[in-house]
């Protein structure tokens, strides 16, 4: 291995943590670290990983710079890191970034984070899906409880993701847990909440082992916070819930319990074996039809002839 390359990678980092650099020196050091990272001579260093993660750690931490500019620039680089690792390195990217939003930090490096960790979360290899998915459910629970709106979007839709590819390593009772910190959130002033959480509800009803069953909790949970508070918010909130929530038990969930949900095929079977029944024991009775024929006689009349006598 180069050590001067690692030498390199060691003084960009502690510059920009240690000194007031411009902003294009933060730009310049964020280019150098993604290729130190990127290089093949510090990829056979026994402690890449930890380099890994002290590049992600350094470039999140600049992607909550109030220097736009800045901003874009450490986030773009941070993507060409995870590009050039994606493919080797899937596992040790994941780590980095469970651990940035286990931290729950500013919101736009945790949001950058919750949609990197989406986008790899199908590669999550299926022994390690119960591990990520236990330890993700507090995380977030806590970040459910933030108020930031552009981050209520963003957990939104890594909800979604994480229902189709971790929530499988749930048991039920600790799914119930994040659909309750979910649902607490239905009756909450901010329009963007309310309607995120009720999103966050149904991605979690969908991806259940049993949506039947999740699926009546929440409606039996939607009608008790009817009946506890009736303020306008509240009501608003719970009425969006169940536009969502109706449809699924009306048509979505029909299959998954035929004898306590009346949705219709039963009664469509009944109806088709009355009728069949009525066909085998019912006999056709014949139709006749009488035509009457008039018969028109015509008569030729005689002419006679007269004689005229002279």
């Amino acid at each position: 291995m180069d050590k001067s390359i690692l030498n390199q990678f060691t003084s960009y980092v502690e510059q920009l943590r240690n000194t007031e650099c411009s902003q294009k020196e933060k730009i310049t050091y964020f280019q150098h670290i993604a290729e130190c990272i990127m290089s093949p001579g510090l990829a056979g260093h026994i402690n890449y990983a930890t380099h890994i993660n002290t590049a992600t750690t350094v470039l999140l931490l600049f992607c909550e710079d109030l220097d736009p500019v800045v901003r874009m620039n450490a986030e773009e680089n941070l993507n060409r890191i995870f590009r050039a690792l994606e493919k080797t390195r899937v596992s040790r990217i994941l780590m980095d970034l469970y651990g940035e939003i286990k931290r729950n930090g500013n919101q736009r490096s945790l949001r950058i984070c919750l949609n990197l960790f989406a986008y790899y979360s199908p590669q999550i290899r299926e022994r390690n899906i119960k591990w990520y998915a236990v330890r993700l459910l507090p995380c977030l629970q806590t970040i459910a409880q933030r108020k930031e709106t552009q981050l209520c979007e963003t957990l939104c839709e890594f909800v979604k993701n994480f229902g189709k590819y971790l929530q499988m390593g749930l048991t039920d009772s600790e799914s119930c847990k994040l659909f309750e910190s979910s649902m607490a959130n239905i009756g909450v002033e901010c329009a963007v909440k309310r309607r995120c959480s009720a999103q966050n509800c149904i991605s979690l009803i969908e991806n259940s082992r049993n949506k039947s069953l999740m699926a009546k909790h929440g409606l039996s949970k939607a009608f008790e916070f009817l009946l506890v508070d009736q303020q306008q918010h509240n009501v608003v909130g719970v009425l969006g819930f169940l536009r969502l929530l109706l449809p699924l038990i009306i048509h979505g969930f029909s299959t998954d319990c035929p004898d306590d949900c009346d949705d219709g095929h039963s009664t469509q079977a009944a109806h088709a074996g009355v009728n069949k029944g009525k066909a085998h024991n019912t006999r056709p009775t014949p139709t006749m039809t009488t035509t009457t024929t008039t018969t028109t006689k015509t008569g030729a009349g005689a002419g006679g002839a007269h004689t005229t006598q002279a």
